[in-house]
């Protein structure tokens, strides 16, 4: 009976810690979507007017506040921005 629960054991500890590394995963991936949607969004609105200095500053600030996952260091923002004509623009993160 211990034998059979010894070997039974490896496996199933294993899928448990499996299945707990997936979800902390996708939790990971689904905060650092939303930061890097927030950052985007904050720094679109003034992109014209600010400049590059400034835009980095405030991508940061505002991924830094929207990505609270304890345990996962937060990442450093890179932005640029690149005019496109009248009106259409581009923000990269």
């Amino acid at each position: 009976m211990a034998t059979t629960f010894g070997l039974a054991a490896v496996p199933i500890f294993a899928t448990v810690g499996a299945a707990i590394e997936y979800t902390r995963d996708g939790a990971a991936l689904g905060a650092l979507q939303s930061a890097v949607d927030s950052a985007l969004l904050a720094t679109a609105q003034n992109a014209t007017s600010l400049s590059s200095d400034q835009l980095q500053a405030k991508a940061q600030s505002a991924f830094d506040a929207a990505f609270q996952l304890s345990g996962v260091a937060t990442p450093t923002v890179n932005v640029s921005y690149t005019p496109a004509g009248t009106g259409n623009a581009t923000v990269t993160l």
